[in-house]
């Protein structure tokens, strides 16, 4: 139970980064835009 718990929360971890890394893409898109 404990080993399945610890899969979950990587997977969790892996979408945040994702989810950070879309941000970080949008971002540098309207900065970009601006000029």
């Amino acid at each position: 139970m404990r080993q399945d718990a610890g899969h979950q929360m990587q997977g969790s971890y892996k979408a945040l980064r994702i989810e950070l890394a879309r941000e970080e893409i949008a971002q540098m898109q309207a900065i970009l835009a601006r000029y």
